[in-house]
């Protein structure tokens, strides 16, 4: 019991998930994304709205994290 309360007794180990977290910044972006953060913003003011997005989320997406799933069906999108 006395083992318990002060834990002298090692406990089992689990492995950590492998979760990133921290600050991300834009100055880590290529010229490609930059490039397309301005098409983004060029499209979106022509109405283009859904090729607005596309260029958006290619923006967005690290292809070393593979932080971003876009997915378009016609009209609709998920990401």
């Amino acid at each position: 019991m006395l083992g318990k309360l002060f834990g002298w007794f090692s406990k089992k180990e689990t492995a950590a998930p492998d979760i990133r977290f921290g600050r991300y910044s834009d100055n880590n972006k290529t010229v490609a994304k930059i490039a397309r953060w301005s098409e983004a913003e060029k499209l979106f003011k022509e109405n283009k709205r859904l090729e607005s997005l596309d260029a958006f989320f290619d923006y967005l997406k690290d292809e070393e994290e593979d932080n971003v799933v876009h997915e378009k069906n016609g009209t609709e999108g998920r990401f």
